[in-house]
């Protein structure tokens, strides 16, 4: 299945090139799910001061998981929780599509002993589609987030999941080892700086706009570079892309830039 998913990867540069001016440097819409995405807040950072319930957000992840060609995600943990805990917030950017998806997979107020959420339906119908080589999962330094979303039950080695920090440190000309961080790679290849201030924040309680933005960001902006290699990649420039295994080495290189 990870050899489907790799191999469709050419046949999506298409659909890339196109989706790439479009995708602006926020996403539409902002949502944030409850840990069993049964209700959503949307919050749209271009338009409305503040944030508000929305009815069609639930639905709409649902259809976004379903129909989606290609998602970028990225998670959220608060600092003190080991890996055994999993994650607090999963962020999935979606093409088609123009909005991030922020969906709590740990219950706010969850003491220290609690297993990990099991994500809800939508989100492991998205996974299995991956799977079965339906969808592009992508992502930016995801192997902590590989480790740890693994405790939810969300496989992303099964899924064929790509990592693009290895195609941008390489069109960065870093030394071999040197990985470039996401906020570098967003400043030099959309031109962009990412707030990174939030990345300690505590992620399992009320969130801030500022926390939310930051979130959405880093699955939207890996949406974007991947739409940005796959326009390098129809010129001829290939360079590596890093299937997610079971057997990578834990690393944080990059990622909080």
């Amino acid at each position: 299945p990870a050899a489907a998913t790799l191999g469709m990867f050419g046949s999506l540069l298409q659909a890339e090139t196109i989706a790439t001016p479009y995708l602006q440097s926020s996403p539409k819409c902002i949502y944030l799910m409850n840990h069993g995405a049964t209700s959503a807040v949307c919050w749209r950072p271009s338009l409305d001061a503040k944030s508000g319930f929305c009815d069609h957000g639930v639905v709409r992840l649902r259809q976004r998981c379903a129909t989606c060609r290609v998602v970028a995600l990225d998670s959220e943990w608060t600092w003190h929780r080991t890996a055994n805990n999993g994650v607090a917030l999963l962020q999935l950017g979606f093409w088609p599509g123009g909005d991030v998806f922020c969906i709590r997979l740990r219950r706010p107020g969850a003491n220290r002993g609690e297993l990990p959420q099991r994500p809800p339906k939508s989100i492991r119908v998205l996974f299995e589609r991956a799977a079965r080589g339906e969808v592009a999962v992508v992502g930016f330094a995801l192997h902590e987030d590989r480790r740890r979303l693994a405790e939810h039950g969300l496989q992303l080695q099964r899924s064929g999941a790509m990592d693009l920090q290895p195609w941008c440190s390489n069109r960065a000309q870093r030394e071999l080892g040197m990985q470039i961080s996401l906020k570098d790679a967003a400043f030099k290849f959309l031109g962009e700086d990412l707030d990174k201030g939030p990345r300690m924040s505590d992620w399992e309680g009320p969130l801030t706009h500022a926390q939310l933005r930051y979130a959405a960001l880093d699955a939207w902006t890996a949406l974007r570079l991947f739409g940005r290699r796959g326009s390098q990649t129809k010129n001829g420039d290939t360079g590596p892309v890093e299937k997610i295994s079971s057997t990578n080495s834990s690393t944080k290189n990059g990622r909080f830039g």
